[in-house]
């Protein structure tokens, strides 16, 4: 079944089970979908995004997920500014209207002391929030997910709170309504704007309030008379404290360190911080995808930058600074590298409760750069050593670290690190065997890829082993007729053809062949290649005339449309070779 690693930033893992909060996880779906119906299914509701990364790439709602894409998702950025990347929600409304849920109508009169246009029924339908908010352009405001993963709903906002004052000064500091607060100035009961009274008390003012008030204001719509009464004092204080961006009740945050207890920033300055820092790596990873790998750099140095200051030990920093190696590496500035790791592995190792997993992937990138500085003995150790953080990790369930590992092999592999690549891929093995079971999709593209490292270096028995575990993976997983198949046949083909086991060769190759005919849609690149390579095995055992008239069909499907002739007399060319092939 098809998956990808999804990452929820901020406070949009208030919408995520425990268990899925402020890490990366995987999630399987049966078909390839929006990335917006599947944030919505995780449970986080569409208008809470702002920004939505896959692989490093910034994306719209449209953007069908394939499997093995890794999804970052972003709430609504508050300093960081984000506008040279696509946005998933529309631009944001000029003047701040809100609508409110059945549920909310006590931060509706809060709402409105602050001056602010809400409007409230008690006796709302969803549909008709839905509808107000699309066509007065209102930003909903609800404790609903649901009501605000309807596909209408452009701008909304998901209550966290559930104290009134608390619930309006969240809305203030989430929609920074800081100038637009007009206090007093509208109706609590209907929302209107007040309208203020000239020539003295109102007759509907009680005598008391007549004889100590001077000032009066009425509603126009319902009437009612509002003056500066007991209350006003305390409401102006709360006012203020708003209005100046202040929280009501301030809690400093702690931390432990090594060195015992400190006092770091507040929760807002940390929250703020954790999502700059992401941001940061984010766009760092966007900027080595598309090639400028210098501009990562920069990306990286503002990450460390923004938490270089944080208490110790500093997992952020140490995180930053294993990326950092990982691109200098790849600029092949080998002692740049080095310290970056070296510094990271130490701020890893100091961790109260050290993570083999992040251990286990620094250890094996300073490995990696040791190795390419002709340091083989420390590079060995290295290996070690990371292979033991490895099945610490494997031993506390973390099964991410195998999908990790993987991914290195491949980079690995582009900077001609064998070794290494070879070390990667057997513990991504190991590890998604021990986490999903020997016969799981992991398991499956590590057999498939490790075949790949085996044939290039001409060790064919145990590049045949690993070809067979993933058709057999694959078989079980997709059924034998799948035309996914096609290509680990071909590929274990050329393998006995590079052995003289021309019998053997002559099965896979046809097999493939077949599976390739068998899609609704065969693809010449992976037909094609099957054609050459059974010609080629016909020319070897010398049947000249078999192996010119694949190698002709061959050209066809490349050069031309795979019509229904082309398609018959490839199969009907096939079917003879088998049927020779079973009379011995």
């Amino acid at each position: 079944m098809p998956e990808a690693v999804f990452r929820f930033y901020g406070e949009l893992n208030d919408f995520l089970p425990p268990d899925r909060r402020q890490r990366p996880f995987r999630h399987s779906f049966l078909l390839p979908a929006p990335v917006k119906d599947l944030i919505e299914g995780l449970g986080v509701p569409h208008p809470e995004v702002e920004l939505v990364m896959a692989n490093g790439e910034s994306v719209s709602f449209d953007y069908v997920v394939q499997h093995g894409d890794r999804i970052s998702v972003y709430p609504v950025f508050e300093t960081l500014d984000v506008t040279p990347l696509v946005r998933v929600r529309p631009q944001p409304l000029r003047q701040p209207r809100f609508v409110l849920d059945t549920h909310l109508g006590r931060l509706a009169a809060c709402l409105r002391m602050l001056g602010l246009d809400a409007l409230y029924r008690n006796d709302a339908s969803d549909h008709e929030l839905v509808r107000i908010a699309v066509e007065q352009r209102r930003i909903l405001l609800t404790r609903d997910t649901g009501l605000l993963k309807h596909r209408a709903v452009t701008h909304g906002y998901f209550v966290r709170e559930t104290e009134p004052r608390r619930q309006a000064a969240e809305v203030v500091r989430r929609f920074h309504l800081q100038r637009f607060l007009k206090p007093f100035s509208r109706c609590l009961r209907c929302n209107a704007l007040l309208e203020r009274l000239e020539g003295g008390p109102p007759p509907e003012a009680p005598p008391t309030v007549a004889q100590r008030h001077r000032d009066f204001w009425r509603c126009p719509a319902c009437r009612r008379v509002y003056w500066r009464g007991s209350h006003y004092a305390r409401m102006r204080v709360w006012v203020r404290t708003l209005a100046a961006h202040e929280s009501p009740s301030p809690n400093p945050v702690t931390m432990e360190s090594g060195e015992g207890r400190s006092t770091s920033p507040g929760a807002a300055t940390m929250a703020l911080l954790d999502l700059t820092w992401h941001c940061y790596m984010d766009l760092a990873s966007a900027a080595f995808y598309a090639g400028r790998t210098d501009q990562a750099i920069q990306m990286l140095e503002k990450a460390a930058q923004t938490v270089a200051h944080l208490t110790a030990p500093n997992l952020r920093l140490a995180e930053t600074l294993n990326c950092m190696g990982v691109l200098y590496t790849h600029q092949q500035r080998y002692l740049r590298a080095e310290k970056c790791l070296r510094q990271a592995v130490e701020i890893f190792e100091s961790l109260p409760q050290p993570d083999p997993s992040r251990l286990a992937i620094a250890r094996f990138n300073l490995a990696g750069v040791l190795e390419a500085l002709g340091r083989s003995p420390e590079a060995a150790q290295g290996y070690e050593q990371a292979a033991e953080a490895a099945r610490q990790a494997a031993a506390g369930g973390d099964d991410h670290l195998a999908t990790v590992l993987q991914e290195m092999a491949d980079i690995e592999l582009a900077e001609g690190r064998r070794t290494s690549a070879l070390f990667a891929l057997r513990e991504a093995l190991r590890l998604h065997e021990q986490a999903s079971g020997p016969e799981s999709w992991e398991a499956a593209v590590c057999h498939d890829k490790l075949a790949e490292w085996y044939l290039a270096e001409n060790r064919y028995a145990e590049a045949e082993a690993a070809l067979l575990g993933a058709i057999r993976i694959k078989a079980k997983l997709l059924g034998p007729e799948d035309p996914e198949l096609a290509r680990h046949y071909r590929r274990l083909g050329e393998l006995y053809a590079l052995q003289n086991k021309y019998p053997e060769a002559d099965r896979m190759l046809a097999r493939a062949a077949t599976l390739s005919l068998g899609s609704a849609a065969p693809r010449a690149s992976q037909l094609a290649p099957s054609l050459h390579a059974l010609a080629e095995t016909q020319k070897a055992q010398v049947r000249p005339l078999l192996a010119e008239k694949l190698r002709r069909l061959a050209d066809r499907v490349e050069h031309s449309r795979l019509d229904d002739a082309v398609r018959k007399d490839i199969l009907e060319t096939i079917q003879g070779l088998t049927a020779y092939l079973d009379r011995g």
